[in-house]
């Protein structure tokens, strides 16, 4: 018997100011969150900053009037911060180059006075070693490890019981929380056999490198296990599955290497068992995903559950109320104002927020909107003219994200955090992704 006690209905989806330029008024844009208060001056102050939350100079801050068209411009000072007074506009890019010199921009609708704008450009020229020691086990075990968010090292090893295992890792600002500190997670398998060990605010210091020692940690018995229920899965989706995520602070990884990946049943349902090591982070996030494949994208939506991902705890989701969408299209892909076309309108509860990333040669654009169903790229300065888009250099979609069911607060709340990786504090949420391929 089925108890759908939670039951979710989800569905596919110091400032130093810098110069400006006088900015004349704009015509209102019908933003779908209301907007800015256009009839009167307000003070917008954006800060760009690594992952590490160190700013980052040379940041440009674009104003566009209600048509996408430019309207002013300002630059941040060294420490990544610009700021600027001006009414009448109706969009906001902020501009940034990483440190491999690639350009990222995001564009955002509908900012107020007073709200905080914070983008992160991620650094991939940033590496970190990390000099692992382990405690090793007899026999033959293999050994899963994991530096914060990043991607799990596998390897094998025959190891004698005094023996310890040295592993070099690498990692980047991507791994780490927002104040330079990260964790290391290890597993030891064998056969359905598991021990962990669990380790974070390790700070991550100021050199290339890093020693942790954990050689004379104890192993921990085996991981938590959790039942994941998915009911009345829609088709065509063909696939299920189910996964523990660790939440520290804005950072969100797997707490463990491994999910379980079903197909339905006759019955459109999904039963599935997920592991996660406990005592690795502030809260566990259970997430039940469900997508499909076409030649273009792949069509995943997630539904989270913030619950306490205690052993034995048994986690329902309803699909039920799935809406299948057409993939997101994009036109004018070569000239300067690319547009996006979304399948919207059949959304049966509210939707958050919209986030379109985009990817141009060495350009990484994001858009975040507002509900809507066309999203028309905004035009860009001459001090930009690099990053416009352009014939011989078309722009395409890497991944659109709807957000529903009340993961943030409000729209503010929702730009505010797609500005880097979205944590939503909610507990119960939705969220759709389209993948390109």
């Amino acid at each position: 018997m089925r108890h759908p006690s939670l039951l979710l209905c989800f569905v596919v989806a110091g400032c130093v100011a810098a110069e400006t330029q006088d900015l004349p008024d704009a015509q209102p844009d019908a933003q779908p969150d209301g907007g800015p208060d256009l009839t009167r001056p307000v003070t917008l102050t954006a800060r760009v900053v690594d992952t590490l939350g160190r700013g980052k100079p040379g940041a440009i801050l674009v104003l566009h009037d209600g048509d996408g068209k430019v309207i002013g411009s300002a630059r941040g000072d060294t420490h990544g911060t610009v700021q600027t007074t001006t009414k009448g506009f109706a969009a906001v890019t902020i501009a940034a180059k990483d440190g491999l010199q690639q350009w990222h921009l995001t564009t955002m609708w509908g900012n107020r006075e007073g709200e905080e704008i914070v983008v992160r450009i991620p650094d991939p020229a940033l590496h970190v070693s990390v000099d692992l020691t382990l405690p090793g086990l007899a026999g033959n075990w293999e050994y899963f490890t994991r530096v914060g968010g990043c991607l799990p090292d596998l390897a094998s090893s025959n190891l004698a019981a005094a023996g310890a295992i040295t592993r070099k890792l690498s990692f980047d600002q991507g791994c780490v929380d927002e104040d330079g500190r990260f964790g290391v997670t290890a597993i030891a398998r064998q056969g359905t056999t598991y021990r962990y060990l669990a380790k974070h605010s390790l700070p991550m210091g100021s050199g290339p490198s890093v020693a942790v020692d954990l050689s004379g940690e104890a192993w921990a018995e085996a991981p938590h296990r959790i039942s994941v229920n998915v009911w009345n899965v829609p088709a065509p989706y063909d696939s299920v599955q189910a996964t523990v995520l660790a939440r520290r602070g804005a950072l969100l990884f797997p707490s463990f290497p491994a999910n379980q990946y079903r197909a339905p049943d006759d019955g459109r349902d999904a039963e599935l068992v997920v592991d996660h090591v406990p005592g690795l982070a502030e809260g566990y996030r259970v997430v039940a995903s469900v997508s499909t494949e076409t030649t273009t994208w792949r069509h995943e939506l997630a539904v989270t559950n913030d619950e306490d991902a205690s052993a034995g705890a048994a986690v329902i989701f309803d699909g039920a109320s799935m809406v299948m969408r057409s993939p997101p299209r994009l036109t004018e892909a070569e000239t300067a104002r690319p547009i996006v076309d979304l399948d919207l309108a059949a959304s049966p509860v509210p939707i958050d927020g919209v986030r379109i990333r985009t990817v141009q040669g060495l350009l990484h654009w994001d858009l975040l909107v507002a509900p809507r169903d066309t999203v028309v790229v905004p035009e860009l300065p001459d001090s930009l003219a690099e990053a416009r888009p352009a014939a011989g250099a078309p722009m395409t979609i890497e991944e659109v994200e709807v957000w529903s069911g009340g993961a943030f607060d409000d729209a503010a709340d929702f730009r505010r955090q797609a500005g880097h990786a979205p944590v939503p504090a909610a507990a119960r949420f939705a969220v759709e992704r389209y993948l390109a391929l």
